[in-house]
């Protein structure tokens, strides 16, 4: 909430001789001061807007490897933590990543520790998708997760993707778009690039796919996506009506008048 406070003067007019012109004009420069108060207003809300988490999730806590459709059918914590609210499957691939309850998330900022998903070194296509999520409305949509780098010689071949209400869309799938570490950086666990959603994913009914392909396992954990969520501002003034504008010429300027606005989002 906002509160914003503005003092209304009345400018001194000079040379006019007809009462109605002035009380004319004195209207016209009062409403031009506030129109202009409320579009002053309606920015500051704009830009104090800031980013909100859609989800966040940190795939619970495993009592060991589970297929991601048989974890969806279990009991927090050894379930998906927006099982409830989102839907989790293999992102049409034909074989499903599973969930892993070793070489737990650890080192970079938020590493949450228990399950992760796995995507094994079988050479073929193992996908793991984030479906459901509502971003209709939000603006700037971004991507973060923490990742473990399985080689020490290698990246995996590794894609994310969205889905734009009727197709797969690429978002990344490039270890240089992808991951911060060279191919030869030491194994553990580090947090990918922050990716950056255009407005295609600002639909209901989003989803998020992680694919492997080729021989490097890698496994993930602590997805979240942020954006700037859809503005519906209100701005309430503290009077409805400003009065005592109008005097004689030589007998002005009217006195200061103080009145307040409240803004909500």
């Amino acid at each position: 909430m906002v509160k914003l406070t503005t003092t209304s003067f009345c400018n001194r007019l000079i040379g006019l001789n007809k009462s109605s012109t002035i009380n004319q004009l004195l209207s016209e420069r009062s409403s031009r001061r506030a129109l202009k108060l409320v579009f002053i207003f309606s920015f500051l809300l704009n830009t104090i807007n800031a980013q909100t988490t859609l989800f966040s999730e940190n795939v619970g806590t495993p009592t060991g490897t589970a297929t991601i459709a048989a974890y969806i059918t279990g009991t927090a914590p050894a379930t998906f933590q927006n099982v409830s609210t989102l839907t989790f499957s293999n992102g049409a691939q034909t074989n499903p990543a599973d969930i892993r309850n070793t070489s737990v998330s650890t080192t970079y900022t938020g590493a949450s520790g228990g399950g992760n998903v796995f995507f094994t070194t079988t050479n073929a296509a193992y996908g793991f998708s984030i479906e459901g999520i509502n971003a209709s409305g939000y603006t700037s949509l971004q991507l973060n997760y923490g990742y473990r780098k399985e080689s020490a010689t290698l990246h995996a071949t590794f894609s994310v993707d969205y889905w734009d209400g009727t197709a797969w869309q690429t978002l990344a799938n490039t270890s240089a778009n992808l991951f911060t570490e060279t191919a030869t950086a030491t194994t553990g666990w580090y947090a990918a690039k922050t990716l950056n959603l255009p407005a295609g994913a600002q639909i209901s009914g989003l989803k998020i796919r992680f694919v492997k392909t080729g021989t490097a396992s890698i496994r993930i954990d602590d997805i979240k996506l942020t954006g700037t969520a859809p503005l519906v501002p209100t701005i309430t003034p503290s009077v409805s009506t400003l009065t005592g504008f109008n005097y004689a010429v030589g007998a002005g300027p009217s006195a200061s008048q103080s009145f307040t606005f409240t803004g909500a989002n």
